[in-house]
């Protein structure tokens, strides 16, 4: 079993990969690892995206609220962080 094992979890989720790609750049380079999950999929068949759950953009457990932070202070309207604030 690895000693260090990360832990990913799912930051925003998008109906369009354009978005989730700039997005993840954005993060990128603010030194934040991410990943997108579902893009191929949905792209090519978008009827899936409900079963999928949409495109998915994850990072790493302890970079995800200075990610959601970034992505609520950016210019871009309308992504869902699916975190609520307390």
């Amino acid at each position: 079993m690895k000693e260090h094992e990360e832990e990913w979890v799912v930051i925003a989720t998008f109906e369009n990969a354009a978005k989730a790609h700039i997005i993840k750049g954005m993060l990128e380079a603010e030194g934040i690892y991410s990943v997108i999950t579902n893009d191929h999929l949905v792209t090519i068949m978008p009827f899936f995206s409900n079963t999928v759950g949409g495109i998915k953009l994850q990072v790493n457990a302890e970079d995800a609220e200075r990610a959601v932070e970034l992505i609520d202070n950016s210019d871009f309207s309308g992504v869902d962080t699916g975190m609520e604030e307390e």
